[in-house]
């Protein structure tokens, strides 16, 4: 009866004191997700995406020697049930599906026994294209004479920027302005500003019109689309060879890399099974992990983890920081995004992360 004490324990109440005892002592198994993207040499990062080959084998050596690194799918599985109750659990993927990832990111993991996801968005995997970010990147950033004014019709209406003496981009001007990000709040060149406004500018639109406007942007710039070997992506037969054997998962990451919450529901699940459809028949094995293009918050509702879950998939990542607990949504895992960090750094930036010192940030594709 209500208001009655009992002495009893009811069944279940046992693991029930445990785990909300281990909830608010801030015990009991706990996860973190770490989201890469490219590992290569780059001339110029703006979107700060690249980790070097160097500095990632040093990210896995200290992985391997300080935590229990696990598949995506062994974390989830580990934390919501309860198991490595004193391990602090760590898994590592990959976004967007760089060549990279295979030639330089496969042989570390090996070498330290590191299970890694490579999410992969498909639409650019039989085309020598890169993505539009690092297509943008190479006509507006990378040392080059453009014409004197930038006209581009985006939408309904036409961009038009002049790029005054920044028109011409020599070596010296590149090498003193290599290391600036879309992070510095000021613009060292026209160049930087109108790079800055077309990504706010593309990044919403719908697939289709943004491939019309890097045409045009191309056809202005008089430079072609063919990819630099550094920025190519993955081919049918690399995701292939990546995905071969038990050490790499291959998950789903669209076909057009589009914002989703920009699209009709009809047009996420074809998004979303087609991606799967492509990689299931390139991998011969289900896809069950997806990862939402962009990730953060604003870009996918709850719909889209609905249609995740009517397309058979177990997990859905996110982008957005955040350590993983029992009882956490499968389906909007948080990530810490790596930067190009040396160990030092990193090996700190993960021990803050478990510690729940979560930097609200989030960026990336």
């Amino acid at each position: 009866m209500p208001g009655e004490r009992h002495s009893a324990v009811l069944p279940g109440m046992s693991s029930l004191r445990t785990w909300v005892g281990q909830l608010w002592s801030g015990q009991g198994p706990k996860g973190i997700v770490l989201l890469y993207h490219s590992v290569r040499d780059a001339s110029s990062d703006p979107q700060l995406l690249s980790v070097t080959p160097h500095r990632f084998a040093s990210h896995m050596a200290c992985l391997a020697s300080r935590y229990r690194v696990v598949s995506l799918h062994e974390l989830v599985t580990g934390v919501s049930q309860g198991q490595h109750r004193d391990e602090k659990l760590v898994a590592v993927t990959f976004d967007d599906g760089y060549e990279d990832n295979l030639t330089y990111a496969r042989p570390v993991l090996e070498r330290y026994r590191v299970p890694a996801t490579v999410f992969v968005a498909t639409g650019l995997m039989e085309e020598n294209q890169e993505f539009w970010w690092d297509e943008l990147e190479r006509i507006f950033l990378q040392p080059s004479t453009l014409p004197q004014t930038c006209r581009v019709l985006l939408e309904e209406a036409t961009y038009e920027r002049d790029l005054g003496s920044a028109a011409s981009y020599g070596e010296d001007e590149f090498a003193r302005h290599r290391r600036w990000s879309v992070m510095d709040r000021a613009n060292p060149t026209a160049r930087h500003a109108i790079y800055r406004e077309l990504c706010m500018l593309m990044r919403p639109m719908a697939p289709r019109k943004r491939e019309h406007v890097l045409e045009a942007i191309r056809a202005w710039s008089g430079m072609g689309g063919s990819a630099r070997p550094a920025y190519r992506c993955l081919t049918p037969s690399q995701v292939k060879e990546l995905g071969a054997g038990s050490l790499v998962d291959i998950g789903a990451h669209s076909v057009s890399h589009a914002v989703f919450s920009k699209l009709s529901l009809d047009e996420q699940r074809k998004e979303i099974c087609e991606s799967r459809d492509q990689l299931e028949q390139i991998v011969g094995r289900r896809v069950t992990a997806f990862a939402y293009p962009y990730g953060t918050q604003a870009d996918y509702g709850s719909e889209t983890a609905g249609l995740l879950r009517e397309a058979g998939f177990a997990v859905g990542c996110s982008n957005f920081p955040g350590v993983i607990r029992k009882r956490h949504d499968v389906f909007q895992l948080p990530r810490f995004i790596v930067r190009d960090w040396d160990q030092g750094t990193f090996a700190e930036h993960l021990e803050c992360w478990f510690a729940g010192k979560v930097e609200k940030t989030s960026y990336g594709s």
